[in-house]
C-alpha cells in the first residue's frame, strides 16, 4: 500500500507562481490597520490664501520719483548701498538730468520695471532701503485681512504660521479686530521676522497663506 507524501519543507517549491503569488498577497485588514496606524501620525495641513499689507515703517526709506521723466540708467541694482550712492539717473520733463540717491545705508530693493528708457510718473515707488541693524533678525509689522472661516481661530500673542512665496515664516498675534470690515474681513495685526526685501517694493494689498488647520488625518476623518 502506497503512503500520501506529505509536503515538507524540503519539497515544497517556494518559486512555483502559485506560491510566489500567495507570498505576493497582503491581507485586506494588514492594509486597513496601516492606513489607520499612518493617518493617527500623518498631519495633513490646511491653508487659506488671505490678503495681507505690509504697515509703514519710519526706518525704512521708500524712494519715489519726485518729477515725471525717463531713466536714463540704472547705477545701482538689488544689493548693498550706502548713503549718498547714486541709483539711477532721470531726464525729467522739463528736460533735467537728475540722480536718485540713497539717504541711508542698507538693502536695496529696486522696482521690476526699472531699466533705462522707462517712463515714470510722478510719486511712482521705484527704490525701498532697508536699514542696516544690529540685530540679526529684521522685524516687520503686518495687518493679515481674515475671511469668516479663520476668524476666532487666533488670540494676542498666537503664532500665525505663513506661507510667503512657498517658504515658511512665523507672525506672532499683536492685535487683532472682533468686528469685521466692508469686505467680512477680520484684521489681523502681527509681526513677523525677516520677510523678503522684495516685498517692501510692493506698497499694495498683497496674497499670502495662512495655515488653519494642521490636524492628522485620522482627526480630519473622526473630527476631533
Amino acid at each position: 500500500m502506497e503512503t500520501e507524501t506529505k509536503p515538507t519543507p524540503a519539497n515544497i517549491e517556494l518559486h512555483s507562481e502559485e506560491v510566489q503569488d500567495l507570498m505576493g498577497r497582503t491581507s485586506p485588514y494588514i492594509l486597513r490597520l496601516g492606513f489607520f496606524v499612518a493617518s493617527a501620525f500623518i498631519k495633513y495641513p490646511s491653508y487659506i490664501s488671505v490678503r495681507m499689507k505690509i504697515l509703514p515703517d519710519e526706518n525704512i526709506e521708500l524712494i519715489k520719483s519726485m518729477h515725471r521723466g525717463t531713466i536714463l540708467s540704472v547705477t545701482k541694482s538689488n544689493g548693498l548701498v550706502r548713503a549718498g550712492d547714486t541709483l539711477c539717473m532721470m531726464y525729467t520733463e522739463d528736460n533735467d538730468t537728475l540722480p536718485i540717491v540713497a539717504n541711508i545705508s542698507g538693502n536695496l530693493e529696486c522696482a521690476d520695471f526699472l531699466e533705462g528708457g522707462t517712463k515714470v510718473e510722478v510719486d511712482k515707488l521705484m527704490f525701498v532701503v532697508l536699514p542696516e541693524t544690529e540685530d540679526a533678525e529684521r522685524v516687520t509689522d503686518m495687518c493679515i485681512y481674515m475671511p469668516y472661516e479663520g476668524q476666532g481661530k487666533y488670540k494676542i500673542g498666537d503664532i500665525l504660521k505663513l506661507k510667503i512665496d512657498n517658504n515658511p515664516y512665523n507672525a506672532e498675534i499683536t492685535a487683532q479686530t472682533y468686528i469685521p470690515n466692508e469686505n467680512g474681513e477680520y484684521v489681523i495685526r502681527c509681526r513677523v521676522r525677516n520677510i523678503p526685501v522684495k516685498m517692501f517694493i510692493n506698497t499694495n494689498i498683497l496674497q499670502v497663506q495662512v495655515l488653519v488647520d494642521d490636524k492628522t488625518i485620522f482627526e480630519k476623518i473622526y473630527k476631533m
